[in-house]
């Protein structure tokens, strides 16, 4: 009997991992792919980030008007130049006195 053996050529092989890759490629493509959006620093959260500080800097420049305007009302208290018109309109709010001819007008 004469025994045949049989060699299996390289490329067997070979078919046997490109069909492994064929797998796993896609997959991570996929993996970074949904990360590159979705994930805690992609383009979703960048987006989000974005509107949060646009939000921010309004607020901040709204507080910035009402700090100036604040700072401009204690420089008119102040009693080395003390405008008699901010006094008596301060006296008048915190103590809640009117004139006759007086008309009240609240702003919050």
């Amino acid at each position: 009997m004469n025994a045949r053996t049989y060699h299996v050529p390289k490329q067997t092989a070979l078919k046997g991992r490109h069909w492994a890759l064929g797998l796993i490629l896609p997959f991570l493509c996929f993996y970074f792919a949904f990360y590159l959006f979705f994930g805690p620093r992609g383009l979703v959260a960048w987006h989000k980030t974005q509107d949060d500080l646009r939000l921010t800097e309004q607020s901040h420049e709204e507080l910035k008007k009402k700090r100036h305007q604040l700072e401009s009302d204690v420089t008119l208290m102040r009693p080395t130049s003390l405008d008699p018109d901010m006094a008596d309109e301060q006296a008048r709010r915190t103590l809640g006195y009117m004139k006759p001819e007086d008309v009240v007008i609240d702003l919050p």
